[in-house]
């Protein structure tokens, strides 16, 4: 009879009722998989300090659960890789998906209007796809790609929506460590291609006590003043790089003293064992000393010192690359560097400094130290833009051109890679 249930049909529908059951559970540990590895590995290997970075996460906003969930595939494909071509294939489906989802939800909000949640959720979502990218590495050959869309993309999201503020209310939010990231990002991306900052100095500040990529630091602190100070410099750089005004010698006296005023307040705690630059072997996991957590502070924001002074020397001053300030700051710095053991997370989150120290290395001895700076970061974060600067760097080293400025020395690198 039309209509009547037979056995067959009966039998099917049971077996796609039990197929869709099945899919259903298989989602959801997926889900509940990689959202626990994004919290307790992504997370926790670009969060600096070593205690546990404790946030809550909107699984609800499709845009934002997607980007987490690519972010937590590539990353889990690159710590246990079932074979190269499947992970490929993996990465660019949970992308195209992600950046799909993204561009929905952008796209949504400017027709009918996004309130402040959903659009600190977008802001969080984009900055997470800078970073799979920076895990991935899809070989970008042009500026429009790399992470110029991002840092637009983030621009354009503040500037529209007005969301500071409220990130920096979301005390315990995935939004706030994701704005420091953001504003770390714009700052290097402004330092090395001569764009103009989005944040002002002043941004800095309002990091005191939050949860960030750095932990939370009280005010004062080294790492926060140098960051104001690059920030400055930043600016400096933008006018100068645009041929609106070189900086005079004054303000430059004055950001100098600003930064050895800054360094002398690491001097109780910077070590003093240190005996000059040895090379390691690439593969070694012991160099460097161990050292208390304030002790780790003051090498890093040291390293962090001698890059400002490189900057100023170089993007400022306009000295060339042999120049002796250039290369006494280079030595100094990458001093720094090394003092850090290979067991150390702050090394982990030094690759802006130890890019631009290695990028002005004249010296094997010197280069084979950068890259084993470079090997600790490589293994634990699983950051293919890692494998990009040492390529550059090499490059750089094996074809030195003494006649390049600071913008000619990180032209082919400094849309490439997102730096925390």
């Amino acid at each position: 009879m039309p209509g009547q249930e037979t056995p067959i049909t009966s039998l099917q529908q049971r077996l796609s009722d039990k197929s869709t059951v099945e899919s259903q559970v298989r989602a959801q540990a997926r889900l509940d998989y990689l959202t626990s590895h994004f919290e307790n590995q992504v997370l926790q290997r670009f969060h600096m300090p070593s205690g546990r970075l404790q946030v809550t996460i909107d699984l609800n906003n499709e845009a934002l659960r997607n980007s987490i969930l690519a972010v937590a595939s590539a990353h889990c494909c690159r710590t246990t890789p079932p074979n190269p071509n499947y992970m490929s294939s993996i990465e660019e489906q949970s992308r195209e998906h992600a950046l799909h989802s993204l561009r929905e939800h952008l796209g949504s909000a400017k027709c009918v209007g996004g309130n402040t949640t959903l659009m600190i959720n977008i802001f969080v979502a984009n900055i997470l796809l800078a970073i799979l990218d920076g895990i991935i590495d899809t070989q970008r050959t042009h500026p429009r790609l790399g992470i110029v869309p991002y840092v637009r993309g983030g621009r354009t999201i503040l500037i529209e929506w007005q969301i500071l503020d409220q990130i920096f209310r979301n005390k315990e939010d995935l939004s706030l460590p994701t704005l420091s990231i953001f504003a770390t990002m714009d700052l290097t991306y402004s330092l090395l291609g001569g764009q103009e900052p989005y944040f002002p100095s002043s941004i800095w500040e309002k990091f005191v006590g939050c949860q960030s990529w750095w932990g939370p630091l009280v005010a004062g602190h080294p790492f926060l003043q140098i960051m104001t100070i690059l920030s400055q410099l930043a600016q400096l750089g933008h006018q100068a790089y645009n041929e609106y005004a070189a900086p005079s010698q004054e303000r430059l006296s004055s950001i100098i003293a600003q930064l050895e005023q800054n360094h002398r307040a690491l001097d109780w705690l910077r070590p003093s064992c240190f005996s000059g630059i040895v090379s390691p072997p690439l593969s070694s996991r012991s160099y460097g000393e161990s050292w208390s957590d304030s002790q780790s502070w003051a090498i890093f924001c040291a390293a962090y010192h001698h890059t400002a002074l490189i900057y100023i020397y170089r993007a400022l001053y306009n000295y060339g690359i042999t120049h002796e300030q250039v290369q006494q700051e280079t030595h100094a710095g990458l001093e720094q560097i090394c003092r850090l053991s290979s067991e150390d997370k702050h090394l982990d989150h030094l690759l802006f400094p130890i890019l631009v120290i290695g990028a002005h290395c004249r010296k094997e001895e010197q280069q084979s130290a950068v890259l084993w700076a470079l090997w600790r970061p490589r293994m634990c974060l699983q950051y293919s833009s890692i494998e990009v600067m040492q390529q550059f760097l090499q490059w750089t080293w094996g074809k030195p051109d003494h006649d390049l400025d600071w913008w000619g020395s990180f032209r082919s690198i400094w849309w490439r890679i997102l730096f925390f």
